[in-house]
């Protein structure tokens, strides 16, 4: 009876200690750290850049495909980003700040949609941030996330 109390307890601790490490965030998988202007944010100044902060060195390519800002509040991220806005992309010496800077000034008083695709990768085609990488940024969609800003 003693052995078999002492197994119990041994399968107990090994089903735990496994279970916790499958849901421990691992810190090669990208994973956006930060969006500014954060989500539901509102008076935001007219002439805003977009700022996402990554935990990993990003493929820059891959990140600016799968981002855009829209005018209104998006409910589905557009098919390929079709009528996203115009504008410039620049980035931190280390690939983890890519900052987006809108061609012409935000209209007053005006909701703008954030969306962002599933697939950013890490530099040197490392690995494509999916869904969890991006979770608690906004509201989940398939394929993605959009947070939502309104201007002053």
């Amino acid at each position: 009876m003693n052995r078999l109390i002492r197994y119990t307890v041994f399968v107990m601790l090994i089903v735990l200690l496994v279970g916790c490490s499958l849901f421990e965030e691992d810190e090669a998988t990208p994973r956006i750290l930060s969006i500014t202007p954060p989500d539901n944010a509102n008076e935001i100044a007219k002439t805003v850049s977009v700022e996402i902060e990554f935990n990993q060195e990003m493929d820059t390519e891959s990140c600016e495909t799968r981002f855009g800002l829209f005018q209104g509040n998006l409910d589905a991220i557009p098919l390929n980003m079709n009528g996203r806005m115009h504008g410039e992309y620049a980035w931190n010496k280390d690939h983890t700040m890519m900052t987006f800077s809108p061609d012409s000034m935000l209209m007053d008083s005006t909701m703008f949609s954030i969306c962002l695709q599933e697939g950013m990768r890490m530099h040197n085609h490392g690995d494509d941030m999916m869904m969890g990488g991006m979770r608690r940024h906004g509201m989940e969609t398939t394929g993605g996330i959009i947070t939502l800003f309104k201007t002053q």
